[in-house]
């Protein structure tokens, strides 16, 4: 585990852009193949910004982006869903960057399957065929959730259906007109899926992510209670703090 401390929200996106990027290059140089997975909500939206200029003259044809989540039900169109999120930030200026990023490469949850429970075990069969996940970056929850895995996920679980806690609703109805239009499920990741990845990196910004990532630093064990916790045993991860909003009581700060 490793603590990169940023003097704040703009040098942080730098920091973890600039790593990210170089990472893509070396396994598309070396293993002809990248599986990137990203998040949606406010804290990536800066990473976004600074990496797509840094992969504008790389050959990204085998480039392959999955997003960790989907709100069910949600169509497409929706100017709610992490669909338009996703293309909206990332893909379409990724692509309109650089013409070698292929949109079928990009993966996200479909929340308007008809079968949800069918979808999530396609949606890992996917996983399966690209041969598995290189890279995952996350945001950190209030409650510790990762993805939509709420408190009380468990560490065997892969892609499925969830219910969105009540803390993690209140957090996202900001995006929302009315606080009862955000949605009461998910379809997510499940954390066997995300520490099955090579290296993890974790975007902890936002003064209301302190009290919990404090937490999360002096554990003795993880805990299926605050599901971040099983990233401490992970061989590869690493996290980018925001001092500007996070202020860590632990030796290992």
């Amino acid at each position: 585990m490793q603590i990169i401390s940023c003097s704040n929200y703009d040098q942080l996106s730098q920091k973890l852009a600039n790593q990210i990027a170089q990472e893509v290059k070396h396994l598309l140089k070396m293993r002809k193949k990248c599986v990137l997975v990203v998040p949606t909500g406010s804290s990536p939206r800066g990473l976004y910004e600074a990496l797509i200029p840094l992969l504008k003259d790389v050959d990204l044809a085998n480039l392959h982006i999955v997003s960790l989540d989907e709100y069910y039900p949600m169509k497409k169109t929706s100017p709610h869903s992490y669909f338009q999120e996703i293309y909206t930030l990332l893909l379409e200026p990724l692509h309109r960057a650089n013409p070698t990023f292929r949109f079928d490469h990009a993966y996200i949850p479909n929340g308007e399957a008809p079968d949800p429970f069918k979808e999530c075990e396609q949606f890992d069969q996917k996983i399966y065929r690209l041969g598995g996940l290189d890279i995952v970056v996350l945001g950190l929850g209030v409650n510790g959730h990762i993805a939509f895995n709420e408190p009380g996920s468990r560490l065997e679980e892969t892609t499925r259906l969830v219910q969105i806690a009540q803390s993690t609703k209140q957090s996202n109805s900001r995006f929302f007109e009315h606080k009862d239009e955000v949605p009461k499920r998910a379809i997510t990741l499940g954390l066997k899926t995300i520490v099955s990845a090579q290296n993890i990196y974790v975007i902890v910004t936002g003064e209301s992510k302190n009290t919990i990532i404090n937490k999360i630093m002096n554990l003795a064990e993880p805990t299926s209670a605050i599901p971040a916790s099983y990233l401490l045993h992970h061989k590869s991860v690493f996290w980018y703090i925001n001092e500007h909003d996070i202020h860590l009581k632990t030796a290992l700060a």
